[in-house]
């Protein structure tokens, strides 16, 4: 008898035979088929069988259909009835596929699109691989398999992102094609046309045929919404909405809605909306059917006709396939299943189809990994950097369970980091540094969306005081960047009793800005040490109040300087002792005011002044001034004092007045000059010239000598011991002129007097004139005259 199914393997060929194949094949899940197998042997080496490739071919007209797939198990399960020719093996075959079903692991995908996720997985078996893809695909900043399978991982990506499988068959392998679009599909190889026949129909029993024909209609889901969130656009709306292709007669709105949509794009966030109505649409119109149709597989299409409802007669996609394949009995009485009692082989298939018009896409029934609760981390960065950030003070870190990652910036993506305020522009800010481990918890419990919620200390990395010595600090201790330990900045609590303490260390510069108001108040000693330079820059009022003494000392002189007024208020004595020399630089007016004591300077080393311009002194009192020694004045310029009322009096032993010029003497009222002894007025000329003038001489002697004179005087009163006067021309006018003196002696050359009344008293007169006129009254007396 002609054999329907023929066994393919590593094996010699009809060393074993296939009795049954039963099994399913659907799109995105892995077939599985139970094969009853014999053979003659009782100790066939089923060890050497598993892991085995093995291929069952089913007779057909046209061609043979193919179903390739890897043995998963294999056991002996007796022994064949009457005649005991045979024993009885029983294998199971699956898809490549399924070893991604018996491996775990922890991964991480970084700046991939799916597409290359699915190929670094899948293509680590070995196996062959091919891609049907269409639409383009976002890249995943940030992809992780967490504690799951391969299968499960892959499985998980293709249902998100809208991509399913399914697979084809040859002789020496199977393969599994992704695809995400209608075209993708074939026609069933061999069998395309299927026709209907009822069970009460006549039907050939080798012939290919379908007998139950159950369409399904549902209700299903009218709308699918969901949004998600995106650091870089906070306050961006990424809701999105797709609804029914159809909608339901009972017009009630089913939207299902997911708040982690998976997408920071609203046109990735349409594509997922699209992708979950796809598939919840996908139950609403299914058919259910059962048929002698050895060729049907999934992922594939094919044609149904004579179906006495003509709408059904269309084009369909098979979802999933069961089949019940029997080979006819190797001899009549060898089984006693009545399904293999006759002679003739059974090739029942019960399968699903869609329409071809209808988007396939598988529903999401993978589930995603959960964490469970935070986990701890380190964090990493490129080589030579202790604080490695970004623009939103995120880090990098090296999870534990991550055995691939390199310890370096490219261990992780980018990973906020909480803070204990975070405001805009305002908040705490402690960025983690390189090596240190962090608390990450992460985000829906979404291992692709970690989020550093704390720190812990650790061996490696202890606190910065010394427990449990000094359980009673706290604080915050910092780090220079790639410093030691002697490098930080801290702010300090001391909470021993007695001894509490706020301490605050600033490694360099230390900056403080208050805005308004600033209120120091210490309660007991206050000491500042200062090592280098102190500045002080005020805007407004500076105020400042000692109760006690105050003591400035200055160990490497003192500067002060005032941009605008000074104004110092000491409200009893102040003194100031200047062991060394003192400079006073004043750029503008200088004003000293002292209001009730007399202001008093004393200098131990003498006193210099130099004034590059001009001084003025302003004095509403007396001056007084006392020199122990004496006192030149040098004035290379005009010398003039002005007396406004009052005297001016100067008192001397000995007064001497020289001018290398001229010298003058101008009195608004009467000059008067006196003299206990002699006065001496000397010159190579000498003129008086005053509309009245009266001269009163009781000197002692009067000497004059002068060549020529010419006066005029109101009154002229002289009194002196004796009087010398040569005159070589002397022109006099005068009201009045009285003289009296012991001797006169005068020798003129040629005098003309114009006197109104004059009288002189000489013991003795000697007169010799040249040439002389008087007109007036004259009154002379005298003991003894001599005039010539």
């Amino acid at each position: 008898m002609k054999r329907i199914f023929r066994l393919h393997g590593d094996f010699p060929k009809d060393q074993l035979l296939l009795r049954s194949l039963k099994g399913q094949e659907l799109i995105s899940g892995l077939f599985e088929f139970t094969l009853e197998i014999l053979s003659e042997s009782p100790a066939l080496n089923i060890q050497e069988l598993l892991g085995q490739a093995m291929t069952v071919e089913v007779e057909q007209p046209d061609a043979p259909r193919l179903i390739n797939g890897i043995v998963t198990q294999m056991r002996r399960t007796g022994r064949d009835s009457l005649p005991p020719k045979y024993y009885v093996y029983e294998a199971t075959m699956r898809p490549w596929l399924w070893f991604a079903t018996q491996t775990s692991d922890y991964r991480i995908f970084q700046d991939k699109s799916v597409v290359q996720i699915l190929r670094e997985v899948l293509e680590e078996y070995g196996f062959v691989l091919q891609l049907r893809l269409v639409e383009s695909y976002r890249t995943w900043t940030y992809c992780v398999q967490y504690d799951e399978t391969d299968f499960d991982f892959v499985s998980r990506l293709m249902e998100h992102e809208g991509i399913y499988y399914w697979f084809e068959h040859d002789r020496e392998k199977h393969t599994l094609v992704l695809a995400d679009e209608l075209g993708a599909h074939r026609a069933v190889p061999g069998q395309s046309q299927l026709p209907y026949y009822s069970r009460r129909q006549f039907v050939n029993p080798l012939q290919e045929y379908i007998e139950t024909w159950q369409p399904r209609v549902s209700l299903t889901p009218t709308a699918y919404a969901t949004t998600d969130y995106d650091l870089n656009k906070p306050k961006a709306r990424l809701d999105v909405r797709q609804t029914a292709t159809e909608t339901a007669g009972h017009g009630l709105p089913l939207e299902k809605f997911e708040p982690i949509g998976g997408y920071t794009e609203p046109e990735a966030g349409a594509h997922y909306a699209r992708v979950r109505m796809q598939a919840l649409e996908l139950g609403r119109q299914t058919v259910r059917a059962t048929g002698h149709a050895r060729a049907l597989s999934a992922g594939h299409i094919f044609t149904l006709k004579n179906h006495p409802d003509n709408r059904q007669n269309r084009d369909y996609l098979i979802t999933r396939c069961d089949h019940d394949f029997i080979e006819a009995p190797y001899h009549s009485a060898s089984t006693t299943d009545p399904a293999q009692a006759g002679s003739e082989p059974r090739l029942l298939t019960t399968f699903e189809a869609i329409a071809d018009d209808v988007q396939y896409r598988h529903p999401a029934t993978t589930p995603r990994p959960q964490t469970c609760g935070p986990q701890t981390a380190r964090v990493v960065g490129p080589a030579g950097e202790s604080i490695w950030t970004d623009q939103y003070g995120r880090i990098k870190v090296q999870f534990h369970w991550d055995r691939y990652g390199q310890k370096n910036e490219h261990s992780s993506c980018w990973i906020r980091v909480s803070s204990p305020w975070a405001g805009g522009g305002f908040g705490g800010l402690q960025i983690p540094r390189v090596n240190e481990e962090v608390i990450v918890d992460f985000v829906g419990g979404q291992p692709d969306r970690p989020l550093v919620i704390g720190r812990v200390y650790n061996a490696e990395n202890m606190p910065p005081v010394n427990l449990p010595d000094e359980a009673t600090k706290s604080g915050f201790h910092t780090r220079t960047k790639d410093g030691d330990p002697d490098n930080a900045n801290a702010v300090m609590f001391d909470d021993t009793q007695g001894s509490e303490m706020l301490k605050m260390v600033a490694q360099k510069q230390m900056q403080t800005r208050v805005k308004n108001n600033a209120n120091h108040r210490v309660g007991g000693l206050s000491t500042t040490n200062i090592m280098g330079a102190h500045s002080w820059n005020y805007g407004g009022l500076f105020n400042k109040s000692v109760a006690q003494t105050a003591t400035y000392q200055y160990e490497s002189g003192h500067r002060f300087s005032v941009a605008a007024n000074s104004s110092d208020t000491v409200a009893q004595r102040q003194k100031r002792a200047f062991t060394g020399p003192n400079d006073v630089s004043v750029g503008g007016t200088e004003t000293l005011t002292v209001a009730a004591e007399p202001a008093l300077h004393a200098f131990n080393q003498g006193i210099q002044s130099t004034l590059n311009a001009h001084r003025t002194d302003s004095i509403t009192g007396a001056v007084l001034r006392r020199y122990d020694a004496g006192e030149e004045v040098t004035v290379s310029g005009l010398f003039s004092k002005n007396v406004g009322s009052g005297d001016a009096i100067m008192k001397a032993d000995s007064h001497k007045v020289d001018a290398s010029g001229s010298y003058t003497l101008n009195s608004a009222a009467t000059w008067e000059a006196y003299a206990l002894s002699d006065i001496q007025m000397k010159s190579d000329s000498m003129t008086r010239v005053s509309t009245l003038m009266q001269s009163v001489n009781p000197s002692a002697q009067h000497e004059q000598n002068i060549n020529v004179a010419i006066g005029v005087n109101g009154i002229n009163s002289r009194a002196s011991k004796s009087s010398s006067t040569s005159v070589a021309v002397k022109l006099a006018a005068g009201g009045m002129y009285d003289a009296m003196q012991l001797s006169t002696v005068s020798l003129v050359g040629a005098q003309v007097k114009l006197v109104g009344d004059s009288n002189s008293i000489d013991l003795v007169s000697i007169g010799i004139v040249g040439a002389n006129m008087s007109l007036g009254k004259t009154d002379r007396k005298y003991l003894f005259r001599i005039e010539l």
